[in-house]
């Protein structure tokens, strides 16, 4: 049975100050910064979030596009134009997960990105949220989904319940369909409360990634399926999953190769950005730290 998909109270009284609203993704001590990715065309591409997604342009520089929303940049594409498609398997990005403030903002974002020819390929329903997933032009995935409150998340013995459902894109667009007039937003771009709310990434095992994002970063398990194990910092549904659904068996990724280039997250708390530092055998600790995972996705952290 599908989790219910009317706007709760708590959502609905957000709904008149969403540029303001704190995102459950964001609230916890570790959580996405941003995405940078490695593009062949950077401008073409910047040009498909922009025009497609509905993000903003807010710096070019350097052969480095930033694009976000509210003044915040949190996608970064670093052009690269001899980069090379990785070959498969590959560990990388599965994708990037935008998180817009309420339903009623997905739904607006849909009905103008459908209108404008964004290439949606799916919708679903996963209990804790609903989203749409569409693939840019040069092979890296995106999901721009909208959380339902957290009160109506549900938990089982091994975590949060998150299955796969058809969405109910007409009761979503429906409930968006005045969202632009409410708020003063254009029509179809994000909201500026909307950020990164996690990413999924395709590993070559998932006990190693285990192993590494849980008893090595820390981050608590919150639901594992048959492939996939999902991650997260304070209580969130997940701010990292892996899979190994089409990476079964990736090793070490390549070097100039189209794709993610970094993970970037911020940590609220200076002890456990101390704590990883020396986990990491970093030296003293500074307010900021890189690593990589045993695939050679590169995560760095910083205080925020």
């Amino acid at each position: 049975m599908n989790a219910p998909t009317t706007v709760s109270p708590v959502e609905r009284a957000s709904l008149s100050a969403e540029g303001h609203v704190a995102l459950e993704s964001e609230k916890a001590p570790v959580h996405i910064g941003s995405v940078s990715l490695i593009a062949r065309d950077a401008d073409a591409l910047a040009g498909f979030y922009q025009d497609k997604i509905g993000l903003d342009v807010l710096r070019r520089k350097s052969g480095r596009v930033s694009l976000g929303s509210g003044g915040v940049a949190y996608l970064h594409l670093i052009a690269s134009p001899n980069a090379k498609a990785p070959r498969q398997p590959a560990a990388g990005l599965f994708h990037t997960a935008f998180l817009l403030p309420s339903r009623a903002a997905l739904g607006a974002w849909f009905t103008a990105a459908h209108d404008r020819g964004a290439p949606i390929e799916a919708a679903s329903d996963h209990d804790v949220s609903e989203a749409f997933y569409l693939t840019d032009p040069e092979g890296n995935g995106i999901e721009v989904y909208a959380d339902r409150d957290r009160s109506m998340w549900r938990k089982t013995a091994d975590g949060y319940l998150m299955t796969t459902h058809r969405m109910d894109v007409h009761g979503v667009a429906e409930a968006g369909k005045d969202y632009a007039a409410r708020h003063g937003a254009s029509a179809g771009r994000f909201p500026a409360a909307s950020r990164i709310g996690h990413v999924h990434l395709s590993v070559g095992e998932i006990d190693a990634a285990e192993r590494f994002y849980h008893a090595h970063l820390g981050l608590d398990i919150t639901h594992k399926r048959p492939g996939g194990s999902f991650f997260s910092s304070g209580g969130y549904h997940h701010h990292i999953a892996t899979n190994t659904w089409h990476s079964l068996g990736a090793c070490l990724r390549e070097e100039g190769t189209t794709g993610l280039a970094e993970v970037e997250l911020f940590v609220r708390d200076a002890a456990l950005l101390a704590k990883l530092t020396e986990s990491a055998d970093a030296g003293e600790p500074h307010d900021s730290l890189a690593m990589e995972d045993p695939w050679g996705t590169r995560l760095s952290f910083s205080a925020g």
